[in-house]
């Protein structure tokens, strides 16, 4: 988000929400401003017949009121990664940033279909209860690196991002995918061999740090 951001054009009226920390949906209409994309009450209404649709983890609940209460509860809490408002053209973007093994083919739709999913309910109230046009902006990258080019592209376009930067930004979208999956690495050979890496000090100098025993980073 924080690169997004840095490199979307100065005549861009879009703001960007959710940039220190995810906040939940009741959240974001309640402080951040989105009762001007439309209030709470008409995108429940819209998005209600969606939502139910996907069954609970608690289906023990029986009563009726009850499992209403459970699906309202559900949907205002769910966290995207950010929301993008442009109030002068009217246009509202979902953002949802996926991380995927991407050792095996079909790891982008697989990611692709469980965002789509897992937001079908807030978008089809937004568009049900909103006239401004809404973009759902699903972002996916391979826990070995990899980002499709021509779609990181097509987000980077509807961001605002100026285009001689979107090979900037993807570039920096990599290095986090690579850091995210060091820690992970890590964390994995530290409890494996019963160590504690954390308290090690870094590689200067681009050399491989040794974690322990013959295992190095």
């Amino acid at each position: 988000m924080a690169d997004v951001i840095k490199h979307v054009g100065k005549e861009s009226t879009r703001v960007f929400t959710t940039l220190d920390t995810e906040m939940t949906l009741s959240t974001l209409w309640d402080h951040e401003g989105l009762e001007a994309v439309c209030c709470k009450e008409d995108l429940w209404r819209e998005a209600s017949e969606v939502e139910r649709s996907t069954s609970l983890k608690k289906e023990t609940i029986e009563d009726e009121a009850d499992r209403e209460e459970e699906y309202q509860r559900r949907f205002w809490a769910r966290r995207p990664d950010g929301i993008v408002v442009d109030k002068k053209k009217e246009i509202c973007y979902v953002l949802e940033f996926k991380r995927k093994m991407d050792r095996w083919t079909g790891y982008r739709e697989e990611a692709t279909d469980r965002a789509t999913n897992q937001y079908a309910s807030l978008m089809h109230g937004l568009q049900g209860a909103s006239k401004w046009t809404v973009h759902l902006v699903i972002i996916v990258g391979g826990m070995c690196g990899s980002v499709h080019t021509e779609t990181f592209n097509k987000n980077m376009e509807l961001l605002g991002v100026i285009e001689s930067k979107w090979n900037e930004v993807r570039r920096q979208h990599v290095f986090k995918l690579m850091e995210e999956q060091d820690r992970v690495l890590r964390s994995f050979f530290a409890q494996k061999r019963g160590e504690d890496t954390s308290g090690r000090p870094k590689g200067h100098g681009g050399g491989a740090e040794h974690l322990g025993r013959d295992v190095y980073a």
